[in-house]
C-alpha cells in the first residue's frame, strides 16, 4: 500500500521487489487482482511517473510498479540500457492497480494528460531512444473508449493549435525494471520531480510554454542508476501544484554557482536607519517625478509623430506634378502591317506605331494626336472622356469622373423628403397611377418582361394650383428607391445660346450614371410651351431646350432606367410633341378635392395640433367648396394662429370656421386657370 510521508510528499512504504538480472524465459503478462484494474500509462521517466501519481493519489490505489511497455515483440526481458538506447523500442512505463469503487479510470487516465505536455514526441530531447514518449496502455475496450474521449476532451480545451500525439493502443507484454528503479521512491521519501513533468491541472493556471529538456541534463546520474553520496546529499528540486518553472529554467538555476553579494558603500554603512528612510523617500519621489515627465514625454512623442506623418504626406502630394486636363476627341486604329505606299523619302522607320492612338483635345484648345495612349488601357477610353495628361508629353496618366454643370449637382436631391402617400389626401386615384407608371417598373421590372411589354417612359402631373402636384412628386422621391433631381423649368431658360440646353443634357448625363433615376422637372410649361415663329432671340432659346428635353426623352440615347415627372397648371399651351405616347405616356389629372378629400385633407393638417373633442371635420369640408388642398392647409394654420390669439390650449370648431372665413376673404371670387 502507498503511504503519505510529510503532507505533500509521497513515498512507498514498502519497495516492489524483481530479480536482478531480471531477465525471464517469458513474457510477462500483467494481470489484475479479482475486483481490481490496472491502468498502465507512459508520460516520460518512471520515476517522475510514479512520484507525482503517488503524490495525488497514494491514498487512493493499491499498488504502483514501473517497468517497460510497448516495444517490439522479438524483443523479450529488455533492459534499462537496452531501452534508453532505443533498440528495443519500449516505453518507460508505469502501471497502477486501483480498485474502480474508490477512483476510476477516467480521472486517473485525465491526471495522465494533465501533468505533462501531450503534443510533444519526445519530452527529454537529450536522449537517443523513445523511451519517454506520451502512451496510454488499455487492458480492454472499454478503457480505450475512455482514453480516447479524455484525450478528444484535453485536445479541444486545453490544446487548440497544437496536436495531442499520445499514443493509445492495448498493452502488450509487461516487464518490470529493475530492483533499483522499483526502490526509487522508497528509499528517496523526497521523490525525484522530472522537469519534463509539469503538473497541469488546467491550462489557465500553467500557460506557459514547454522547453524539452533530458533527465540527463537535470540528474546526470539517471543514467548510471546508480546513486552516490554526492547525489543523495544535494536537496531535491520539487514543482508545486499548478507552477509554470520550465526545465531548462531550473537546470540553469541548479548548474550556476551563487553570485558574490556587492558590498555596500561606507556612507550607507555609517548612515542610521532614518537617514536611509529619508533617502529612500526622496527616491522615490524622484522616482514618480520622473515616471510623469516620462508620461509626459510620450503624449508629446505621439503628438509630434502624428505631425510628423500628417507633414510626410503632404510633401507626398506636394510632390505629385499636376496634370493638364483634357477630352478624348477620337480612338484611331492603326495597321502598321498594311500595304500602304511611302511617298517621301525620308521615312523614320523607327516612329512606326501599331495599335490603338488616340486624338486628345487640352483645355488650352490644342489638339494633340498621341501614337502611345500613356498609362491607361486604351480599350476603356472612348470619346468625351476627361482625362488627366503630362503637360509636357501628354501622354494620358489618368481618366477623370465625368464633368457636369454645378448648376445640374445643385438639383440633386440628398437629403429624401419625409412626406409619404400618407400624408397626401384625396388623391388615391393619382397615387395608384403614378406608381404604376414611375415606381413599379423600377421594383418589378420582371414583371413587364414577363409581359412583353414597356413601362411608360413618364408622366405629366396637370391641374390647378394647390391640388398636391409637387406633394406627390416629393413622396414617390421618398418611397422609391432610386437618383433623385429636381428640375425647375424657369431655371432651364437661359441667357446664352446653348445653355439651357446643355442643362437637360447635362442633367440627363447625371442620371444615366446614378440609374435607376427620377428626374422631376415642375413648371414645365416653362420651357414647354408650343413652338411658333418669333424673330426674338430668347424665345428661340426657349424651343432650342424643348428641342433637347425632346430628343433625351424619345431619342437614340435613352434611358428606360431613367423617368421623367413633370408638373403644370397650363396642359393647353404645351407643345403636342410633348404629350404625345413614348415621351409623357402617362396624364395625371389634379382636379380640386371633393367633399369627402377635404375631409380627408383637413383631418391630415390637423394630425399634430391639440385638438378638442367636439370638431366636425364633415362640417368644415362642406363649408370649404371650391378650396384647393393648399388653402385647405392655409385653413388650418389660420384656426391655430386665431386659437394663439385667444390664449387656448387646444383648437375648437369655431377657430376652424374663423380660419375658414379667414382665407375666403383673401380668396378671389373668379379664378381662371385656363386661357
Amino acid at each position: 500500500m502507498l503511504k503519505r510521508f510529510g503532507g505533500l510528499i509521497f513515498g512507498l512504504s514498502q519497495a516492489s521487489h524483481t530479480s536482478t538480472p531480471h531477465l525471464q524465459a517469458a513474457t510477462m503478462a500483467s494481470q489484475a487482482p479479482s475486483g481490481k484494474e490496472l491502468c498502465t500509462v507512459a508520460n516520460g521517466c518512471f520515476w517522475g511517473t510514479e512520484h507525482m501519481f503517488a503524490k495525488h493519489y497514494g491514498s487512493k490505489v493499491d499498488s504502483m510498479k514501473v517497468g517497460y511497455c510497448g516495444g517490439k515483440e522479438s524483443s523479450t526481458s529488455p533492459s534499462y540500457r537496452e531501452v534508453c538506447s532505443g533498440t528495443t523500442g519500449h516505453a518507460e512505463a508505469l502501471q497502477i492497480t486501483f480498485d474502480p469503487s474508490k477512483v476510476s479510470y477516467e480521472e486517473l487516465v485525465t491526471f495522465h494528460f494533465r501533468m505533462h505536455d501531450p503534443t510533444t514526441l519526445n519530452r527529454q530531447g537529450g536522449d537517443r531512444g523513445t523511451q519517454y514518449r506520451s502512451a496510454v496502455y488499455t487492458h480492454s475496450d472499454e478503457q480505450a473508449k475512455t482514453a480516447e474521449k479524455v484525450k478528444a476532451d484535453v485536445q479541444a480545451k486545453h490544446w487548440k493549435g497544437k496536436t495531442v500525439v499520445t499514443e493509445i493502443t492495448p498493452a502488450g507484454p509487461w516487464w518490470d525494471a529493475e530492483d533499483y528503479h522499483q526502490k526509487y521512491l522508497h528509499n528517496n521519501p523526497g521523490g525525484y520531480e522530472c522537469p519534463a513533468h509539469r503538473f497541469r491541472p488546467s491550462r489557465a493556471i500553467d500557460s506557459s510554454p514547454h522547453k524539452t529538456t533530458s533527465c540527463q541534463q537535470i540528474c546526470p546520474l539517471r543514467q548510471t542508476q546508480q546513486p552516490t553520496a554526492v547525489t543523495a546529499s544535494k536537496p531535491r528540486h520539487r514543482l508545486e501544484l499548478g507552477q509554470a518553472t520550465m526545465a531548462a529554467e531550473e537546470g540553469e538555476k541548479m548548474a550556476t554557482d551563487k553570485p558574490e553579494e556587492e558590498e555596500l558603500p561606507q556612507e550607507i554603512l555609517d548612515a542610521s536607519a532614518d537617514e536611509i528612510a529619508t533617502r529612500m523617500r526622496l527616491i522615490d519621489n524622484d522616482i514618480k517625478v520622473m515616471r510623469s515627465e516620462q508620461g509626459r514625454l510620450r503624449h508629446t512623442q505621439k503628438e509630434m509623430q502624428l505631425k510628423l506623418a500628417d507633414n510626410f504626406d503632404k510633401i507626398k502630394n506636394n510632390k505629385q506634378l499636376p496634370y493638364l486636363v483634357a477630352n478624348v476627341v477620337e480612338l484611331l486604329e492603326i495597321n502598321p502591317d498594311g500595304d500602304e505606299e511611302n511617298d517621301g523619302a525620308n521615312v523614320d522607320l523607327d516612329s512606326t506605331v501599331k495599335g490603338k492612338c488616340a486624338v486628345v483635345k487640352t483645355s488650352t484648345r490644342q489638339t494633340i494626336f498621341l501614337p502611345l495612349v500613356g498609362l491607361v488601357d486604351p480599350n476603356k477610353l472612348k470619346p468625351s472622356d476627361l482625362v488627366g495628361v503630362q503637360k509636357d508629353s501628354y501622354l494620358i496618366l489618368d481618366t477623370l469622373p465625368s464633368e457636369y454643370d454645378s448648376r445640374v449637382k445643385a438639383m440633386e436631391v440628398d437629403e429624401k423628403p419625409t412626406e409619404a402617400y400618407t400624408d397626401i389626401g384625396g388623391l388615391d386615384k393619382q397615387i395608384e397611377e403614378l406608381v404604376e407608371a414611375i415606381v413599379m417598373p423600377m421594383k418589378s421590372a420582371e414583371k413587364f418582361k414577363a409581359l412583353g411589354i414597356k413601362a411608360p417612359k413618364g408622366c405629366l402631373m396637370y391641374g390647378p394650383p394647390g391640388t398636391g402636384k409637387t406633394l406627390l412628386a416629393r413622396a414617390c422621391a421618398a418611397q422609391a428607391d432610386a437618383f433623385f433631381l429636381k428640375l425647375a423649368g424657369p431655371s432651364l431658360v437661359q441667357m446664352f445660346i446653348g445653355d439651357g440646353a446643355k442643362l437637360v443634357r447635362d442633367a440627363f448625363e447625371l442620371a444615366k450614371e446614378k440609374a435607376p433615376a427620377i428626374i422631376f422637372i415642375d413648371e414645365l410649361d416653362a420651357i414647354g410651351t408650343k413652338r411658333f415663329d418669333s424673330e426674338k432671340s430668347g424665345d428661340r432659346e426657349v424651343q432650342r431646350t424643348m428641342l433637347e428635353l425632346l430628343n433625351q426623352l424619345d431619342g437614340f440615347g435613352s434611358d428606360d432606367r431613367i423617368k421623367v415627372i413633370a408638373a403644370t397648371n397650363r396642359i393647353d399651351i404645351l407643345d403636342p410633341a410633348l404629350l404625345r405616347s413614348g415621351r409623357l405616356d402617362r396624364k395625371i389629372e389634379f382636379p380640386l378635392p371633393t367633399e369627402e378629400a377635404r375631409a380627408r385633407i383637413l383631418e391630415i393638417h390637423s394630425r399634430k395640433m391639440s385638438l378638442s373633442n367636439r370638431i366636425n371635420f364633415e362640417e368644415l369640408a362642406r363649408s370649404t367648396d371650391e378650396m384647393n388642398g393648399a388653402q385647405l392647409k392655409a385653413v388650418c394654420v389660420e384656426a391655430g394662429m386665431i386659437a394663439l390669439r385667444e390664449g387656448a390650449t387646444a383648437l375648437n370648431h369655431e377657430h376652424y370656421l374663423s380660419g375658414i372665413l379667414e382665407v375666403q376673404s383673401r380668396k378671389k371670387n373668379d379664378q381662371f386657370y385656363f386661357a
